[in-house]
Formats: C-alpha cells, sequence, structure tokens
C-alpha cells in the first residue's frame, strides 16, 4: 500500500525558489547608507491653479518654488545651482484643456479663490501622486514655509555627518529623553553587517565600501518638534498626513518618526507603541543589509526637503543645506519647470512621474563610469527577476501537468 506524500502547493513551490534566490538581490550595505547614496528621494507634485497670467506676490510665490524644484529643465541655468527640492510644479490654466489626472485634482477642489495649490506626496511604484499633502493659496511665506524649516535642515546635517536616523519626536521633553535614553542601549545591541568589497549590488559610483568599514558607525540621536512650532507647522503636516489614522492621535499621544537616508521617513510609532522590542526592531532594519534595493519595496515615505545630497555620496564632503529658498531675482516662467523630472515640457499629468527618472544637478554630473555602473547593476536586476519568473512558471507548469495527467 503506497502511503499518501504530502504535495508541495504552487504558492509553496513559488514560496520555496524565491526563498532561495532573495539573497541574489541583496546588498552587504546597510539600510542607512544604501539609501542615502542609492534612494533618490521622490518628487511631491505641486499643482497651481490659475486663470490668466500669475502677477505680484501671486507670481513671486510661484516662482519660488519653481527655483527651488530639481526638475528644473536646463540643469546649466543659474536657478539650477545649489541644494533642491523634491519637487516639480505644474501651473495649470483652469482654461486650458488638462489631462484627466489633473482634470480630478482640480474638480475636486470646488470653487476654491485662485490661485489655488495642491501639494500631493510621491507616488509609489505603478500608482499616481497622493493623497494631498497640503492645500491653499500659495504666497511667498508660505512657499518658503513648503520648503525649508530649522528642523529639516538639521536632519540633513545629522544624516550627512554619519548618524544612521535622526528620530524625530512629536511629544514633551520627558518623552524625548525617554527615548534618547534607550536609543543609546540599542546601539550597543545592533551591529552593522559584513560589507562585501565586491558586492555587485552595491557597484560602481558610490562611497568605496573598503571606506565604509572604516568610518560607518551606529548612531541614532532625538530630535524633539514642538507640534503647535508655526515653522515646523510644513514637517509636522507631513509626518501626520504619512498614515490616515495619525491625526486622530495627534496631540494626545507622543508621535516619533525614524528618518534616514535622503528623508526618508519610517512608519510612525504612537503612544504605548514605541516601546524598547519596538525601538530595536527599527533599529535593526536600518543597520542590517539592505535585503531589497528598490525602494518602493520597502517601508517609509520620503519627506520634502531642501537639500543637496548628491554631495553626500562622497565620504567626508560636506552637504548643501539651505536656511533660505533660493534667490528670486531672476524670473522662472513655466514652460522652464518639467512636467516630470528628467522629461521635455508637456501637457501630460503627474502620472509619468511614476517611472520617472530622477534628475537635477546631482543627476547631470555624475560620472560615464557611475551612469554605467548603475545601468548594469540595473540590468543585472532585470536578469535575475526575468529568471526567477522563468523558474517559478517551468515549476508551475510541471506541477499543473502532473495534476491533470494524475501522477
Amino acid at each position: 500500500m503506497v502511503k499518501n506524500r504530502k504535495r508541495l502547493t504552487p504558492l509553496a513551490l513559488a514560496a520555496w525558489v524565491l526563498l532561495i534566490a532573495a539573497p541574489v538581490l541583496a546588498c552587504s550595505v546597510p539600510v542607512f547608507r544604501y539609501a542615502l547614496e542609492r534612494w533618490e528621494p521622490s518628487a511631491y507634485v505641486v499643482f497651481v491653479f490659475h486663470r490668466a497670467d500669475l502677477a505680484g506676490a501671486d507670481k513671486q510665490a510661484v516662482e519660488i518654488i519653481q527655483k527651488a524644484s530639481y526638475a528644473v529643465q536646463d540643469p546649466m541655468a543659474p536657478e539650477a545651482a545649489g541644494p533642491k527640492a523634491n519637487l516639480f510644479v505644474q501651473v495649470v490654466d483652469v482654461d486650458d484643456e488638462m489631462d484627466e489626472f489633473t482634470s480630478a485634482i482640480w474638480e475636486g477642489q470646488g470653487n476654491p479663490d485662485l490661485p489655488w495649490t495642491i501639494v500631493l506626496y510621491p507616488a509609489k511604484t505603478m500608482q499616481p501622486p497622493g493623497p494631498v499633502a497640503w492645500a491653499g493659496r500659495l504666497t511667498p511665506a508660505n512657499a518658503k514655509e513648503l520648503l525649508v524649516s530649522p528642523a529639516r535642515t538639521e536632519i540633513a546635517k545629522r544624516i550627512v555627518s554619519g548618524q544612521s536616523a535622526v528620530w524625530v519626536f512629536l511629544g514633551d521633553e520627558k518623552g524625548a529623553t525617554a527615548l534618547e535614553a534607550e536609543l543609546k542601549k540599542v546601539e550597543k545591541k545592533v551591529e552593522l553587517p559584513q560589507m562585501d568589497p565586491v558586492d555587485p549590488q552595491w557597484g560602481v559610483g558610490a562611497t568605496p565600501i573598503e571606506q565604509l568599514q572604516k568610518d560607518l558607525r551606529i548612531e541614532f540621536s532625538v530630535l524633539r518638534v514642538d507640534p503647535s512650532d508655526p515653522a515646523e507647522k510644513t514637517l509636522v503636516n507631513l509626518l501626520i498626513g504619512m498614515e490616515p489614522d495619525l491625526k486622530l492621535k495627534q496631540g494626545d499621544e507622543a508621535i516619533t518618526f525614524p528618518v534616514f537616508g535622503q528623508g526618508r521617513a519610517l512608519h510612525a510609532f504612537v503612544g504605548k507603541g514605541i516601546t524598547p522590542e519596538n525601538i530595536l526592531e527599527a533599529a535593526a532594519f536600518l543597520t542590517g543589509p539592505c535585503s531589497c534595493t528598490i525602494k518602493d519595496q520597502n517601508p517609509g515615505v520620503d519627506l520634502l526637503m531642501t537639500a543637496d545630497w548628491g554631495q553626500a555620496k562622497a565620504q567626508g564632503s560636506r552637504l548643501q543645506i539651505v536656511d533660505v529658498p533660493p534667490d528670486l531675482s531672476g524670473n522662472v516662467s513655466p514652460a522652464n519647470v518639467l512636467s516630470a523630472p528628467g522629461t521635455a515640457p508637456a501637457k501630460a499629468g503627474p502620472t509619468s512621474l511614476t517611472n520617472a527618472p530622477a534628475s537635477g544637478p546631482a543627476a547631470a554630473t555624475s560620472s560615464p563610469a557611475a551612469e554605467a555602473g548603475q545601468e548594469k547593476t540595473l540590468t543585472r536586476d532585470a536578469l535575475v527577476v526575468a529568471g526567477l519568473v522563468a523558474i517559478v512558471t517551468i515549476v508551475l507548469a510541471v506541477y499543473v501537468r502532473g495534476q491533470s495527467s494524475g501522477s
């Protein structure tokens, strides 16, 4: 009598194949450093809806955010130099024809006082941008507040100085002190991964791993932000708006967000969830090897920040941080602002952001060797993924054929 044998289901077979092959896509560099050098911040989408020509303070406000955008068309233009914000601006005359996405955004605003501005969170892979991060009539004052704040400047400085992450804390001094004490304990519990000097997933154009092995350290800090501080209103709103239920808890409980890389905020820890176990788990993730090098497959949301992150790619270099928005002496017309980073001006809506390449001074000045290395890494990743898909397909086909034949 033949005993029944347990069969692997197609899902189990697929998971088994992917589990064995997953390390191929891993990188031995810790997440916080990989994010700093390899994960370009995603762009916030800014719509400025108007009728007729912009003038006076309205025009000045739009120029402020246009000049700060890393999507300025000509990388050699004076306004393209210096630190940039991860946003691009779409100036829309409401009397002109709009694409479906832009029209839906505009119609959802009712009948606001023009010019009216909508800021959307960055797009996720294969998804349009959104939801709304900010809406209102743009003025020169709040345009500057959107781009720069003391806390965001301090976050960037700490990260570039070598800190693994800055824990932004919305709460009282007592809670911030307790979190800082716990992070000091965590620093002694987690370890940097064993980095491979010839790691193919790290590639060329980044800080040599031999240098990282000498200079990388584990260090966390706490930056307490007063939610009622007018100067940090934008930062607080961006953080609270990351997750729908955070608005309900704002002010009632302390909230903290680890910020790492090029201004990427990890998910929130709220009230009783700010535990030693959760803090340790987040720290272990940030300091562990980057198991998935594709940014959107990792947790977190990029904050709107103004900085020259390209300067952080060379160990020991100093990051250019602006404490005030760029010079406003020149004029930047809407025609000089791209509909999406890395593309020519067009009437197309921002949904093209999904697969748009990062651009700006840092990307424009990258060396041919670095670009070739990145292209080679992407090609290798694509081949590996294609191979895995082929293996899973074959396994499933064999299984289905066996089932149909009764074997």
